[in-house]
C-alpha cells in the first residue's frame, strides 16, 4: 500500500519501493487527495534522479537533523529543539522547496495565535530560517531561501552611568565582581571590545559598562553568566539582590 496512517502522526505517509530500497516519508497534509499528490510528484522525481541525475530533493525532517547535529555545541541548542518541537506538526515531512512565504506566515500566525509575544514568534522563526540558510547556502539542498517577515520588537534603551551611580555600584559588588566592572569602567575610551558588563536593576533602565555607540542595542552584546536574577534573591555569585549582572563580550 502506497499511502498509509500511522498512529504517531495525522498526516498520510508514503512508501515507494525504490533502487532496492523502502522510501517511507510523511506527506505533510491530512488530505487523501493531496497526499497522492505528493506520492505521485515524489515517485517521478525518484524516477527522473536514477534515469536522468535529477537532483534530488530534500524534506524538512532531514534538514532538522543534519541541522540539529552541526550545531550541537550552541548555548542555546536546548532552546533550538524547543522551538523545533513545536514546528513539527506544521513541517513534518515537508519538502524543504515547498515552504514558501505563504507557509511561513501561516506559521507565524498560528504562532502569535497561541498568545506568544512576537519576540517569541521571531526566536521560532530565527531557527528555522537558519536552517533554510544552511540548505541554501551550506548544503546545496534548494536553490535559495525564502525571506521570512520578522515581527516588530519593542526598542531597548541603553545608557551610560553617571559617576555616582557607577562608584554605587562598584561598592554594592561582591570584590570579583567589582573589579571587573571598574577595570572595564576605566578602560572604556581605549577602544576595548572585551570585558563588558551589561547592568539590569535597581537603577531603572538598562545600563552599560564599557564602550559602545549611542543608540547601540543591547542585541549587541552576549551574555556569558548572569548574577542576582531578582530582589530578594538568593546568589551564588554573591551579586546584591535587586542588581542583575551581565559580563559578556560584545558581538561582532
Amino acid at each position: 500500500m502506497s499511502l498509509y496512517k500511522r498512529k504517531d502522526s495525522p498526516n498520510w505517509w508514503v512508501k515507494i519501493h525504490h533502487s532496492g530500497g523502502c522510501l517511507q516519508q510523511s506527506t505533510g497534509t491530512t488530505e487523501r487527495k493531496r497526499a497522492q499528490e505528493y506520492h505521485d510528484k515524489l515517485k517521478a522525481s525518484l524516477w527522473e534522479q536514477e534515469k536522468l541525475g535529477a537532483k534530488p530533493k530534500y524534506s524538512w525532517n532531514e534538514a532538522v537533523v543534519r541541522y540539529l547535529a552541526e550545531t550541537s555545541h550552541k548555548a542555546s541548542h536546548a532552546d533550538d529543539k524547543s522551538h523545533l518541537r513545536w514546528l513539527h506538526p506544521f513541517l513534518d515531512g515537508v519538502a524543504l522547496e515547498r515552504i514558501d512565504r505563504d507557509r511561513l506566515d501561516v506559521i507565524a500566525q498560528a504562532r502569535k495565535a497561541e498568545g506568544a509575544s512576537n519576540a517569541t514568534v521571531n526566536r521560532t522563526l530565527e531557527v528555522l530560517r537558519a536552517i533554510l540558510r544552511k540548505a541554501a547556502l551550506e548544503w546545496d539542498w534548494i536553490a535559495k531561501p525564502p525571506a521570512i517577515r520578522m515581527l516588530p520588537e519593542p526598542t531597548r534603551r541603553i545608557r551610560w552611568l553617571t559617576h555616582k551611580e557607577a562608584d554605587h555600584l562598584l561598592q554594592e559588588l561582591p570584590p570579583h565582581l567589582a573589579a571587573m566592572a571598574k577595570f572595564s569602567l576605566e578602560t572604556a575610551s581605549s577602544g576595548q571590545r572585551d570585558g563588558i558588563a551589561v547592568v539590569a536593576g535597581r537603577f531603572g533602565a538598562p545600563l552599560r559598562l564599557g564602550p559602545s555607540r549611542p543608540g547601540q542595542s543591547a542585541q549587541g552584546y552576549r551574555s556569558a553568566a548572569i548574577g542576582c536574577r531578582g530582589a530578594g534573591a538568593t546568589c551564588a555569585s554573591g551579586t546584591p539582590p535587586g542588581i542583575r549582572i551581565c559580563v559578556s563580550r560584545q558581538a561582532g
